[in-house]
Formats: C-alpha cells, structure tokens, sequence
C-alpha cells in the first residue's frame, strides 16, 4: 500500500511542476487529496478481495454429536451357575481280555536231521574211517511216501556213496536213522560235508579236523 502511495504522489508531483503558476500551498493540498483518493481504492480493492476469498471457501460440514446407545437393564438375564449337581462316575472293568494268540501254520512238508556221529570239529587222522549217524525228523503234517532220497549237497565229499534212501513211509513225527560210513581226506585242515532230504527239504552236516 506504502508503495502504490508513493507512487501516487510522485504522480502528482510531476503533473504539478508541469503545470504554471501555482504556489506551494495549493500544490500541497492536492498531494494530500491525491494519497487519501489512492488510500480510499487501496481499502475497496482490499474488500473486494476478502470477499471473494470468503465466496470461494467452501461450507464448514457441522460434525453430529454421538449419540450414547443404552442397553436396557431388562434385556440382560442372569446366569445360573450350578455347584451341585453330581457328576456321573464311570466304572471300569478291571479284567481285560487278552488278545488270542497268533495261530502258528503248520508247514505241511517239513524235515530235521540231528547229526549224533561225529560230533562237530572232531579231529581226524589223514584217511583215518569215521561213522556219520544221521537222525531224520518229518516235523510236517503231512506223510512222507517210501522212496524218498538224502543225498550229497556239497562241501568235502567224505562218503563214497552219493545217494541213499528212506525205504518206508514216514508219518509225521516219525524218525529215521542213517548210517554212512566217512573217510578223512590226506589234506589237513578243517573239512565239511553237507547232505539233503529231497521234497521236503532239510540238510544234514558232517566237520572235521584233519591233523
């Protein structure tokens, strides 16, 4: 504002030193009246300008009050706590029952042989003669027809024969002895021979200490 009068009464002064003839008093006055004219637009055009600002400011949305929501007392029930009620008690059997027991199949083909001669590890002289004594079991459910064949299945061969045979039919349970006749080999050295029964397969054994 300081500016515009300024700028004003500069006005003002040069278009009075161009005009003739006027004293100092009268050219005075009109730098007055020009400053308070410049000052009265200053004022209308600061109006103006709060007015438009206040027109352009947009309407203050008034905030609603919350409103207190109250449960009434007699919606609410009250709660019913039982203390004695007796609770069931639950007996419990104090036999258990044992699981059955698993059934054994019984194969129905099946052998042993128990070696009575000679005893394992016997020692023997280098084609010293020794008596091998088999014992043959049929543990099976099932008989056993004459006919069935033991014979050699491998290691050393101490016998000379290579095959014999269970003459008679065999129940189960029933035994059977064989009787064969061992030579030690001239090596030295630990020696094993094994048989079989054929069908129902079970093995037979024989060892040695050659010295």
């Amino acid at each position: 504002m300081r500016k515009n009068i300024t700028i004003a009464a500069a006005f003002v002064f040069l278009i009075s030193a161009c005009l003739p003839g006027q004293n100092e008093a009268e050219f005075e006055a009109r730098i007055q009246t020009a400053i308070a004219q410049t000052m009265q637009v200053n004022e209308q055009v600061a109006r103006n300008v709060a007015g438009t600002l206040t027109a352009m400011a947009p309407p203050a949305t008034p905030t609603p009050a919350v409103a207190e929501t109250l449960i009434p007392s007699a919606t609410l029930e009250p709660i019913v706590i039982v203390t004695d009620t007796p609770f069931p008690t639950l007996v419990f059997p104090t036999d258990t029952l044992a699981p059955p027991a698993a059934v054994k199949t019984q194969p129905l083909y099946s052998c042993y042989i128990s070696t009575l001669k000679p005893r394992s590890g016997q020692e023997m002289g280098p084609g010293d003669s020794f008596d091998i004594v088999w014992i043959v079991v049929n543990t099976g459910v099932r008989r056993w027809d004459a006919g069935v064949d033991v014979k050699y299945a491998g290691g050393v061969k101490l016998t000379n024969p290579s095959r014999v045979e269970i003459p008679v039919p065999m129940e189960p349970g029933d035994e059977y002895k064989i009787v064969l006749t061992g030579t030690a080999p001239v090596d030295s050295g630990y020696k094993y021979m094994s048989w079989k029964v054929d069908g129902p397969i079970c093995y037979g054994e024989v060892t040695i200490m050659v010295k």
